[in-house]
């Protein structure tokens, strides 16, 4: 196989699983081009999957040799020490198969986000991606933990007010580590089922606040208090028109400090008519 294919051959082995087979070919592609990033790269990835952390690091500083504070590899190897210290090894799971669509953004469906209040390095740095996590209810927010119940971090508090709502409501969402660091988890949650009461409101509005006072009373059994709310919010909401002239105006604004930028005298429309007189 050439370079490229044996490229593409590594990518599809790590998207399998595959870690033997992606240290081989990755060893492979860095012995044709020591100085292949990528290639490194996924060299280290594939050895910390298999737990060969020596061999990882090894990778890993290849990297920084090529490139000195490469952000990945520094990462990496803090996340190799904390795992070095605690004598723990990365789950490896050769039989699951990352589905290429696994990712794939249905809009009102899906919602990528950063978790907040991380939890301990040890528990962040065993963590996958595609790994499978656990949605859970404490108190004001929602959790998510491993499947052995340990904690990961938290929702923003947005996002974990609505998904109560609709938790509660009987709503299912399953939920993926999509990327993951000592310092940011990043999840992945996609709705299943939505529970009868809220049916008819989107999970994942842009707005995540959006409707949630009115659906509070809704499922309180308020219905009256919840269409007066809901009647006060469509009343405040700002007409198309106005919404196009602010954008029309933003615009103005941008190219009017654009032209500022390169020395450029901007007058206003009064000013012009001013001269004119």
């Amino acid at each position: 196989m050439d370079l490229h294919q044996l490229e593409v051959a590594a990518i599809n082995a790590a998207l399998k699983n595959d870690w033997q087979k992606a240290i081989e070919l990755n060893s492979q592609i860095v012995g044709l081009d020591p100085q292949n990033l990528e290639a490194l790269l996924r060299l280290g990835f594939a050895h910390l999957q298999k737990g060969n952390y020596k061999d990882a690091k090894k990778a890993y500083k290849k990297v920084l040799e090529l490139q000195p504070n490469h952000p990945i590899a520094k990462e990496k190897l803090s996340q190799i020490n904390v795992l070095l210290e605690k004598k723990s090894k990365p789950k490896e799971n050769s039989k699951l198969e990352l589905d290429p669509n696994l990712f794939a953004d249905v809009p009102g469906k899906t919602r990528t986000v950063s978790l907040v209040n991380l939890g301990q390095k040890q528990v962040l740095a065993k963590l996958s991606i595609g790994e499978k996590v656990e949605l859970k209810i404490r108190k004001r927010r929602v959790e998510a933990r491993t499947e052995k119940g340990e904690y990961i971090g938290a929702l923003p508090d947005d996002l974990s007010k609505r998904l109560i709502l609709f938790m509660n409501a009987g709503s299912k969402y399953v939920a993926y580590i999509k990327d993951a660091s000592l310092k940011e988890i990043i999840l992945f949650i996609k709705e299943i089922s939505k529970g009868r009461k809220v049916a008819r409101f989107i999970s994942f509005p842009d707005d995540m606040r959006k409707n949630i006072e009115y659906l509070e009373k809704i499922l309180e059994g308020k219905e009256e208090e919840g269409e007066e709310i809901k009647e006060e919010a469509e009343e405040e909401e700002v007409e198309p028109e106005e919404v196009e002239n602010i954008e029309e105006l933003a615009e103005k604004l941008d190219e009017y400090e654009e032209l500022q930028s390169i020395g450029v005298k901007v007058q206003s429309e009064d000013e012009e008519e001013e001269e004119e007189e």
